[in-house]
């Protein structure tokens, strides 16, 4: 073919199909494309129309603005024309109006003389105006309006190669009308299907302008492989069946062996089987000898496809390649450095900054003792630092111009070695790279000074802002319809083709409706149609179903989470069929034989899970640690449902206590005799919640603050006559003391809250049962050691009284109903362990030569007595003890609760004690009533 010369016409091509590349001489053309994606596929730089209109306005001194600065601007334009509002939330409210504006190429000053409009629109067109005025004074462009302003430069005419551009907007037209020179090619794809009205029209346009269109008539190049002119099988599946992929010896001759009337789909029941079906098939191919490069697979940008099937993939063992442009919020740099705002502005929260010292980029050494954290819940700078946080980096800064500020943050970054930490990963070193770039626009934007609050609110709105090109090499293409329409692969798969997706619906702008602009293209402007936007998105469907050479596979979930879906409507509407496949999933294999084509390991591991006995798994499953360790867990789980005996699994450890070695407090005993696995669980397993500090007044917390405050409030009443009256006028003092020493005033409202804890514990005081006539108080908070039937024993008692009758100890409860008490010899929990303690042990270590008399709890909430021993039953104590013996000489500890399994209300160890109606199939020996061994 004769190169082109300067009498050479302009030609169009409507043949979407045509390699155009092959026809042209490369040194006489630039070649220009919509998306790497097809450049990368012909060898060639990626151009297209944006970049040669760039280029040309720096060649005048213009620069296009950043996503940062042009959002700053417009926010500061919406603030000048209406000072009380929200200008943040106006300026993001209007964006798309905005750019719909600058896009059409409208004189912005005409638009606002049109009557009849609503007031917000005027609004727009006011803020759009001065907007553009703050761009002109920086000479910057928005990139909306980029070809309108290299159009007004007249450019200098170039031969180009114009491919994958499916619907050019009225810019674009313009802008390569005006660029094109003599002998440019440019492909359109184009038909007489509605959806192709606005491209007709564009034709149109062009040809009027001297374009010459050559549709569906131009040879194919003898250089142009015939599988790129071939049109695609489409199929829509859930599930290939393997047989129907042959190999050749010749990769480029593969083809898919299907009838085009028994093309089929298969609905997958959710997005996850969607996916693994879709990787499965791509293995199998793989496997088959089909180069990566030559499958792709699509999803919607707005899903969570891609980074689903990135999980699912590394699973599989298939490489991926996902291009993408996440703000430098959404990478870990971007999020540490707004945790680390936060901190800073918040002064310190405790729950900002426990977010902060948690996040992966934070340096360990800036990291507390997270013990003392719980216990304590730091909320400001002095006590973080107190124990052990280092927040040196981190100066008290003041108010200061940018460039200061941006010094001040980098001298953080530096300190705390964030581009080290940066570097672990690939995409946060282009993270760390960006946000030094953009330090440097921030920095001279200007040099007006700032507090801390508005820097903070410029560089929250630059991490947001900014966009982070990350892209990674080799593997399957993950792509979205955008970025590989006109492009060329011999398997396509459309992941998610449900309506919502395909298409995606056409929203209507809030500020310049689509009413508005029906009535502002009457006044001739255009900008834009809900029609027009449906056409658009029907036009790049009907471009992805091109793009396959030798297979199009769609598919789409019938749910997503708890939602239902529908399938898209363009199935329909080009006619792919719908016939349901014979062949479905096999989810419950009965035998090795019935497996499909396993893809995975963990797939491997999920079919094979139910199969028994062991000798009949695959060879590759007997030898995967990772399933017999599984499978080993389920009978172990099984048998603790099932057995009707107990197991080691369920506390029977075999491991003895020397109680002659071991000194028990109350509560351990009463523990162990409420239910042994609790107390197994807790002071042999050490399964424990940890301390943390209290974000509300709970139980355990009041109980604290009531019983600190009256041990503060009749100290000094200790063997007087009438104690009440001291008690009383010292109450208010104590709980203050009390309070503080409990850090009660960071709890919320706390203020609002104490005069009522007050008042109880002064109503409780004067209640006549609060002190028994002619009671002395003898001893307070005292500690006590001593033997209880063989057991060394040691605990607390919260006030003794010396009464006329004998001495009478006290239990205080904040609760308004008896404690659990611990099993007698039936099961049940009646057997009441602390107060014989304190009779017993108590009685004789505190007051060997005095005689108790009773001993009860009594309710601090409700002031009365919940229950009082005033007869022990030795026979009743005695096999209480012989059967704890027992427990500890023989290291049997089991699941065992009450009956009515009224310990189990407040206990930690239901997660690994797996407490149920299992229990009840368990067997009790009839001579003793407890745990039968297996």
């Amino acid at each position: 073919m004769p190169n082109p010369t300067a009498t050479t016409p302009r030609t169009l091509y409507l043949d979407p199909t045509l390699d155009l590349p092959t026809l042209l001489p490369p040194d006489r053309t630039q070649l220009i494309t919509a998306t790497p994606t097809i450049a990368r596929q012909l060898n060639q730089r990626h151009a297209s129309l944006e970049h040669l209109a760039t280029r040309m306005i720096a060649d005048r001194g213009l620069a296009v603005v950043s996503p940062w600065l042009a959002r700053q601007l417009f926010v500061e334009a919406v603030a000048d024309l209406d000072p009380k509002s929200d200008a943040v939330a106006v300026a993001q409210w209007l964006t798309p109006s905005l750019r719909s504006l600058l896009q059409s190429g409208a004189n912005l000053r005409a638009m606002a003389k049109v009557t009849g409009l609503a007031p917000k629109v005027y609004r727009t067109i006011a803020i759009a105006q001065n907007y553009r005025g703050k761009l002109e004074r920086r000479s910057l462009v928005d990139p909306a309006e980029l070809f309108w302003r290299a159009i007004a430069m007249k450019p200098e005419p170039q031969t180009l190669t114009v491919v994958g551009y499916l619907h050019p907007q009225a810019d674009q037209l313009a802008f390569l009308e005006a660029i094109a020179g003599d002998g440019s090619r440019v492909t359109l794809p184009c038909n007489d299907s509605d959806w192709f009205h606005d491209t007709r029209a564009a034709i149109e346009q062009l040809q009027a302008n001297g374009w010459q269109v050559v549709a569906h008539s131009t040879p194919p190049s003898p250089k142009t492989s015939p599988k790129t002119h071939q049109l695609p099988i489409i199929t829509i599946t859930g599930a290939t069946k393997p047989s129907e992929i042959h190999p050749a010896t010749d990769q480029t001759d593969q083809t898919v062996v299907t009838d085009r009337v028994g093309r089929h789909y298969t609905a997958y029941a959710d997005s996850d089987c969607e996916i693994r079906g879709v990787l499965t098939h791509i293995k199998q191919l793989i496997a088959a000898g089909t180069p990566t490069e030559a499958i792709a697979i699509v999803a919607r940008a707005n899903t969570d496809y891609a980074r689903h099937v990135s999980d699912a993939a590394w699973e599989f063992g298939l490489p991926v390649r996902v291009t993408r442009s996440p703000h430098l919020a959404e990478t870990r740099l971007g999020s540490w450095m707004r945790r680390l705002l936060e901190v800073w502005q918040s002064n310190f929260r405790f729950e900002a900054t426990a977010s902060f010292l948690q996040h992966p980029l934070t340096p360990s050494e800036l990291a507390p003792r997270w013990s003392e954290v719980r216990k304590r819940r730091p909320d400001t700078r002095t006590a973080w630092e107190t124990i052990g946080a280092d927040f040196s980096a981190i100066q008290s800064w003041r108010k200061a111009k940018r460039s200061t500020w941006i010094q001040r943050f980098k001298t953080v970054l530096a300190t705390w070695q964030l581009e080290a930490r940066c570097g672990l990963w690939a995409e946060e070193t282009i993270a760390y790279d960006r946000l030094h770039d953009a330090f440097e626009e921030l920095a001279n934007f200007d040099e007006t000074p700032r507090s801390g609050e508005q820097f903070a609110r410029e560089l929250d709105t630059l991490l947001t802002s900014q966009p982070v090109a990350i892209t990674t090499r080799g593997g399957v293409a993950i792509h979205s319809p955008e970025s590989i329409a006109g492009s060329r692969y011999a398997y396509v798969f459309v992941l998610g083709a449900i309506e919502g997706a395909y298409p995606t619906p056409v929203r209507n702008d809030t500020a310049i409706d689509f009413f508005t602009r029906q009535q502002l293209a009457q006044q001739g402007f255009d900008l834009g149609s809900a029609m027009r936007s449906a056409r658009q998105e029907t036009r790049l469907f009907d471009a992805l179903l091109r793009v396959a050479s030798t297979q199009l596979i769609l598919s789409y979930p019938r749910t997503i989470g708890k939602d239902l879906t529908l399938p898209s409507a363009y199935l329909g509407q080009f006619s792919i069929p719908t016939t349901p496949s014979s062949t479905t999933p096999v989810t419950t294999p009965t035998t090795t034989s019935s497996l499909p084509p396993i893809a995975s390991l963990e797939t491997a591991r999920r079919l094979v899970w139910l199969q028994s006995p062991s000798d009949q798994l695959p060879a590759i499953a007997r030898r995967d640690p990772t399933l017999l360790h599984a499978r080993r867990c389920q009978r172990i789980e099984l048998d603790r449902e099932i057995s009707p005996h107990y197991s080691p699994y369920d506390g029977l450890t075999d491991l003895p206590t020397d109680i002659t070695q071991y000194v028990f407090s109350a509560s351990q005993l009463s523990m162990l005799g409420q239910c042994g696995f609790k107390w197994f669980s807790r002071y042999g397993l050490q399964v424990n919640r940890p301390q943390e500090k209290e974000t509300e007044l709970s139980g355990r917390l009041r109980g604290q603050l009531y019983h600190k405050t009256l041990e503060g409030a009749m100290r000094e009443a200790i063997g007087d006559d009438n104690p009440r009256d001291r008690v009383l006028a010292a109450l208010e003092v104590a709980f203050a003391t009390a309070e503080t020493d409990l850090y009660l005033e960071q709890l919320p409202a706390w203020w609002a809250q104490r005069r009522e804890h007050l008042d109880l514990l002064r109503r409780t005081i004067e209640h006549d049962s609060f002190f028994t006539p002619g009671a002395v108080i003898a001893k307070l908070e005292s500690a006590f050691e001593g033997e209880w039937n063989g057991f060394k024993v040691k605990g607390y008692i919260d006030r003794a009284d010396e009464t006329p009758y004998g001495i009478t100890l006290i239990e205080y409860k904040t609760r308004s109903s008896r404690p659990t008490q611990a099993q007698n010899s039936r099961g049940e929990a009646k057997f009441d362990l602390q107060l014989q303690l304190y009779v017993e042990a108590a009685g004789a270590a505190l007051f060997p030569d005095r005689t108790i008399s009773r001993a009860h709890y009594y309710s601090l909430t409700k002031a009365k007595s919940l229950g009082k021993l005033e007869v022990i039953d030795d026979i009743e104590a005695a096999a209480f003890a012989d059967r704890l013996r027992g427990y500890l000489h023989t290291g049997s500890y089991p699941v065992q609760p009450d009956r009515a399994e009224q310990v189990c209300h407040y206990c930690d160890s239901e997660l690994i004690c797996r407490k149920g109606s299992r229990l009840k199939r368990k067997h009790r020996n009839s001579d003793d009533d407890r745990v039968t061994r297996v």
